[in-house]
């Protein structure tokens, strides 16, 4: 057809023995190729039969009329706005500092075993598996997570001499996805966590009893109940396991949340010390320590010894 037609020439290497050539796959589109063959397709669809006479105009008709109406939400965003808007200011650089070890130990760790100093979007997927972040229960699925990982990439203006460089992470840009993934999955608030452990607390006692706690709230023993208290891990624990609290979820969370208004209703700094609670609990659980320092120390001699203190540049 037409398109394959465009494809190939737009694709086409004159000299396929060079550095770029190599980071340049023969079956997709890097930037500056996507741009090409859209200006390829809007000469072909309108210059072509006459319908217009001028390059430029018939791309951005192309784009206008049959490009922007289609694209999702989402495809719209300006990185930029959330990085301006939302993660530049004093409250998150407080959370991220708090928890500085841990966000160190943990980029180091998840891409140690590739001895490389760029966190590639399998060391992100493999993070968010084992800390239990990725699925149903919290509404991030693995093409969430690759918009998330996307979004959160600083340009490179050589993407094919830096190849590596473009498809990654630094450690920078490592704190921006987490940033933006604390958004998409918005955990539950402590006020929110503390009536859900409440209410579990106040039935339980009605199972055990045959009735709950009196006015005053002490307990038929005498004695004061415990405060009770529930962990976004948790939280999101009772999620897996009950259809009706994940659809009640539904409307928070996902890609949606995370680009529209009803995203800045809410702290950005709340959110992110949900998730790296979350996100504590499941690296514990994988790698040890009681304490998030503990595990961090863990974390990074964990990380030493598979890469022998090794980073390439790849």
């Amino acid at each position: 057809s037409d398109i394959d037609t465009m494809f190939i020439s737009t694709n086409y290497e004159e000299d396929s023995q060079t550095q770029e050539s190599e980071a340049n796959d023969d079956n997709a589109l890097v930037r500056f190729e996507l741009l090409e063959i859209i200006v390829r397709m809007a000469i072909g669809k309108f210059i072509v039969p006459k319908v217009l006479t001028d390059v430029s105009d018939s791309v951005a008709h192309m784009f206008e009329n049959f490009i922007e109406p289609s694209l999702p939400a989402v495809a719209k965003t300006d990185p930029n706005s959330f990085r301006r808007d939302r993660f530049y200011c004093k409250e998150m650089e407080m959370e991220i500092v708090k928890h500085w070890e841990l966000l160190q130990a943990t980029f180091k760790l998840y891409k140690a075993k590739d001895r490389t100093k760029h966190f590639w979007v399998e060391h992100w997927i493999a993070l968010l598996e084992s800390t239990n972040i990725l699925g149903g229960h919290t509404g991030i699925d693995k093409h969430c997570a690759k918009v998330v990982f996307a979004f959160s990439q600083s340009t490179v203006v050589d993407e094919l001499r830096r190849r590596q460089r473009a498809v990654s992470l630094t450690f920078f840009d490592f704190l921006e996805a987490l940033a933006r993934l604390s958004e998409v999955l918005s955990p539950p608030s402590p006020a929110e966590l503390h009536t859900m452990a409440h209410a579990r607390q106040q039935g339980a006692s009605a199972d055990a009893d045959g009735s709950s706690a009196d006015v005053a709230g002490v307990s038929s023993g005498g004695e004061m109940p415990a405060k009770p208290t529930l962990s976004v891990s948790d939280y999101f624990k009772q999620i897996q396991n009950d259809s009706t609290l994940r659809a009640a979820r539904a409307d928070r969370v996902g890609l949606g949340r995370e680009m529209h208004l009803s995203a800045q209703q809410r702290p950005l700094a709340e959110s992110f010390s949900g998730l790296m609670e979350m996100m504590l609990s499941g690296l514990q659980e994988a790698w040890g320590g009681i304490k998030e320092v503990q595990t961090a120390a863990r974390m990074q001699k964990m990380a030493q010894g598979i890469s022998g203190g090794i980073e390439l540049n790849t």
